[in-house]
């Protein structure tokens, strides 16, 4: 609570104070490349934190069971690629897209998705490429995740 409006309350200065309270949300959430370019971030941090109305301790939840399972779906997805598996490596491509994309993590998720889509032409041959990508753009989120996770509103 930054603002203060006093009874009987003008409009306009409550316009004001609430205007003024998300021009600071942006800026406090918004998680930045180093240059920051924000289509370069690895989290869209006010997407994801707009998507679970600023929750952290919910956050840290989502983060921890992403971590949990994150390793195991790297390994199907190295044993599918290995056994030349086009249906296996589509369904780790599809469940990565989709666990990454709920956290916002948006260039992981176009990775995982490109990964889903040389499952689904059946064409493996840069997968492991792709899945090298895609844990390294994990990385990059991970980190911003855990610093959102851990920032106080």
């Amino acid at each position: 609570m930054d603002g203060y409006v006093c009874k009987p309350i003008d409009v306009k200065a409550l316009d004001e104070i609430l205007d003024g309270c998300e021009e600071r949300r942006h800026k406090d959430f918004a998680v930045m490349a180093p240059n920051n370019d924000p289509s370069l971030a690895p989290v869209d941090a006010v997407e994801l934190l707009e998507r679970i109305d600023g929750d952290r301790v919910f956050l840290s939840e989502l983060v921890a069971i992403f971590r949990g399972e994150y390793p195991g779906q790297i390994q199907n997805a190295q044993e599918a690629i290995a056994r030349k598996d086009a249906a296996g490596v589509e369904h780790v491509g599809h469940a990565l897209k989709g666990a990454l994309g709920n956290l916002s993590a948006t260039g992981a998720s176009a990775f995982a998705a490109e990964l889903e889509t040389m499952g689904k032409s059946g064409d493996l041959a840069l997968a492991g490429a792709k899945l090298t990508e895609v844990e390294n753009e994990v990385h990059r989120a991970m980190e911003t995740l855990d610093a959102l996770s851990l920032e106080s509103v």
